[in-house]
């Protein structure tokens, strides 16, 4: 895969998680990731984890990432979006895990995604989540010249 600049890596990422919360209200139904990889034309399968915002931190770091914990961490800290939705009281959020001010640790949005499309299969609460994905602020401190 060409590498991505991070506008593009944005630019996908919303792309893909509008289509899937538009198709989950439109259908009544959870909506797959492959379902809007498919959709586009894109091959899931040359896209890290699925995910464009992990392609992109692989493609310009280049580190191995094979999720052994310390990959994992590194991909996610170097995310360009913020995956705590701009929430305060929230420490550290990454796709899957948030951990907040008071201690708690709970899952986060994209594992939340996961949970209420494939175990619950609520698409009213797949659909509002996919959403909230779709429009996650970019975190400031991520630069593409680094």
């Amino acid at each position: 895969m060409a590498f991505l600049t991070k506008e593009e890596c944005v630019r996908r990422h919303r792309l893909l998680w509008n289509w899937i919360a538009d198709e989950t209200e439109k259908t009544g139904e959870p909506i797959n990731k492959s379902d809007a990889f498919k959709h586009f034309g894109w091959d899931e399968y040359e896209v890290r984890s699925s995910c464009w915002c992990c392609e992109w931190v692989y493609s310009k770091w280049k580190w191995n990432l094979d999720f052994d914990g310390v990959g994992y961490k590194l991909t996610c800290s170097c995310c360009p979006l913020d995956w705590s939705n701009g929430e305060k009281k929230i420490l550290e959020a990454d796709c899957r895990n948030i951990r907040t001010s008071d201690g708690h640790i709970g899952l986060g949005l994209f594992q939340q995604w996961v949970n209420v499309t494939f175990y619950e299969k609520d698409p009213i609460k797949a659909s509002k989540i996919a959403r909230i994905i779709a429009n996650l602020p970019e975190k400031k401190e991520v630069k593409e010249d680094d």
